[in-house]
């Protein structure tokens, strides 16, 4: 159980990044990194008492905002900040020194010498423009008069969408790294005005951005983002969205007052029930008949794999076509749960013998199931010799 938890994102390596504890007075939320493909359902506490409601990760790097914030930056895998130690080739040195504009040079020490002087100068540019290394910083601007954003959508770690709060519009940030954080500067697209209030999400799908306002979903063609088309009108549906990602050629989002997801079919522009049968409680099951409390964060691996996020049940969800893999990894942690394998140190529950071999018998039960089927494949399908 994780209280209150808001927003997801998937990582790398079978890793999710999400938010819980999070506080409405503010703003603030535990920014938590889970194992959940793992039976042991590992997890490491990041960062406690962020200022953010939605979180990111793209190719190392988390990306975190709040209702009217700058972006915060997490970087997990030292993406960001310079590590000259780490260099330990001549292509690595010189791969660095091109990257931050700087000569290269004959041996490997030279330029890592050079890398060093260059960090000590942005360093000491941070200082100055009192600027946090923990945040896009856009150096057009002062640190008291930063940008303020409601929601982001990743591209990668040199491009993202944003809703830009300071000034109601849709703008384009384009990212680099110095050695020491991230800077950013922004390209207004769409001016949205007062009509929308609020943006709290936004996803891309083949050149087209939807962004969730207090009145609905609206369409904008990147293309020639002249005006928004509303594709899910609140008024009408009796819906209220609240996170978007893109699904396959198509949207889901979120809607925590009807607890349920819903999914736009952009194609033939139109919209069906995605999962969640609407009846309040937290229980797991085919997708028609599954039930959630408060269905808030929402997150799409693979284009296929799910991750929705319950605030009141406190769980972090998976939905999944595979059922043979669902069912695999159900039969893999009842054997975990068995033997009591667990992370050392942490604490674990254990069985008496009839429920640990009840367990274990619903692993071999599958195994069984698989080694049937296989059998039978065999000898249906396969040439006979």
């Amino acid at each position: 159980m994780y209280p209150k938890p808001v927003s997801v994102a998937v990582g790398s390596y079978g890793w999710v990044c999400f938010l819980c504890n999070y506080d409405e007075t503010n703003g603030k939320s535990d920014l938590i990194k889970a194992r959940l493909h793992s039976p042991l359902d590992k997890f490491v506490v990041v960062k406690k008492q962020v200022l953010a409601k939605e979180v990111h990760f793209r190719d190392g790097i988390v990306y975190l905002c709040a209702d009217d914030s700058q972006i915060t930056i997490v970087d997990e895998e030292g993406k960001v900040d310079l590590n000259v130690g780490r260099i330990k080739s001549k292509a690595m040195a010189t791969e660095k020194v091109v990257a931050f504009g700087l000569p290269v040079q004959a041996t490997v020490a030279q330029m890592k010498e050079s890398l060093i002087q260059h960090k000590h100068s942005v360093q000491k540019q941070y200082t100055e423009s009192d600027f946090e290394r923990s945040t896009i910083n856009f150096w057009c601007s002062d640190s008291c008069d930063q940008p303020k954003f409601s929601s982001v959508c990743i591209v990668d770690n040199e491009l993202l969408y944003a809703a830009f709060t300071t000034e109601k519009a849709i703008v384009a940030v384009t990212t680099s790294l110095d050695g020491v954080g991230m800077r950013g500067s922004v390209q207004r697209l769409f001016s949205y005005g007062e009509h929308w209030r609020a943006v709290s999400s936004l996803c891309i799908v083949s050149g087209k951005m939807f962004a969730v306002s207090t009145l609905g979903i609206e369409m904008i063609d990147l293309e020639n983002a002249v005006h928004s088309i509303r594709v899910v009108d609140n008024a009408r549906g009796g819906l209220h969205p609240l996170q978007v990602r893109k699904r396959g050629p198509d949207i889901i989002f979120s809607d925590p007052t009807n607890r349920k997801i819903y999914r736009y079919i952009i194609r033939s522009a139109t919209l069906k029930d995605f999962a969640g049968s609407g009846n309040e409680n937290s229980v797991d099951g085919p997708v028609a008949q599954c039930c959630f409390r408060q269905p808030c964060g929402i997150d799409v691996e693979f284009d296929n794999v799910v991750y929705p996020t319950d605030a009141m049940s406190g769980t972090v969800n998976v939905i999944s076509p595979l059922n043979n893999t669902v069912k695999f990894l159900k039969a893999v942690g009842d054997l975990y749960k068995g033997f009591s394998v667990h992370d050392k140190g942490k604490t674990y529950e254990t069985f008496n013998l009839p429920i640990a071999l009840g367990l274990i018998h619903n692993c071999r039960a599958l195994l069984e199931e698989n080694e049937r089927a296989i059998y039978h494949d065999v000898n249906t399908d396969l040439p006979k010799t």
